[in-house]
């Protein structure tokens, strides 16, 4: 694995910075936000060259810092992975996102989330469903920017010890298509706090575990749909 280890600072990242496989970020504790003039995250998986399944991105761990939004008016969430694989992010700050998501998965498996945090949002539902952790469907109309759409679903993904406030919604999809499943989703030990909406949208979910979880101040806790029938 090789290692990049920031020293602790603020960046302003203007430019989205491209994760590769084999790889650990230690943020050193610094803050990184997002000053990108047009649409950009902050951290991506690899421009897309028709990689399917789970191929563009494997064995990456994120740890240790903030990832600001800056409320940036780009409208791009701050973390985006897709056809990716055994991800870690832990104990990173996701903040000050607006009217996008905190994190977007789409084809990607064995993904861990573990003592994080995510704040601050800017969203309306009458304009955008905006989770923090939102578990998309790799399809074009709902994750642009890449080229394999192979419908490959979400597998595996684990969201634990975990901490949500004054977001619009906490972790889950909005989106579905018929026989299509987000599989083995683990939502265990978080807390949401002063959620709009739902702490977990759960459409189309299979193979679910939710537990010790704390929910305060949430509009409803969960929201549960099948549309696979």
């Amino acid at each position: 694995m090789l290692l990049i280890r920031i020293a602790k600072g603020n960046y302003n990242i203007d430019k989205t910075i491209r994760l590769t496989s084999y790889t650990t970020v230690d943020l050193g504790y610094s803050r990184l936000k997002n000053t990108n003039s047009k649409r950009g995250n902050i951290f991506k998986s690899p421009d897309d060259k028709e990689s399917p399944k789970y191929s563009s991105l494997t064995r990456c761990v994120i740890k240790n810092g903030t990832l600001d939004g800056n409320y940036n008016p780009n409208k791009s969430c701050i973390l985006r992975l897709c056809h990716a694989e055994n991800i870690l992010i832990k104990n990173v700050e996701f903040t000050d996102n607006y009217y996008s998501h905190h994190a977007e998965l789409a084809g990607c498996r064995n993904v861990i989330f573990s003592n994080c945090k995510f704040c601050g949002q800017v969203s309306d539902l009458n304009v955008s469903s905006s989770e923090a952790i939102q578990i998309d469907i790799l399809d074009c109309t709902h994750f642009c920017g890449f080229t394999s759409y192979d419908n490959t679903m979400n597998e595996n993904i684990t969201v634990k010890s975990c901490y949500f406030k004054n977001v619009c919604r906490g972790v889950g999809t909005h989106n579905y298509f018929k026989d299509l499943y987000q599989t083995d989703i683990t939502i265990s030990g978080c807390i949401f706090e002063n959620i709009t909406d739902c702490a977990i949208s759960a459409v189309n979910f299979k193979n679910v575990s939710f537990k010790n979880n704390n929910y305060i101040n949430c509009n409803y806790s969960v929201f549960w749909r099948d549309n696979g029938k």
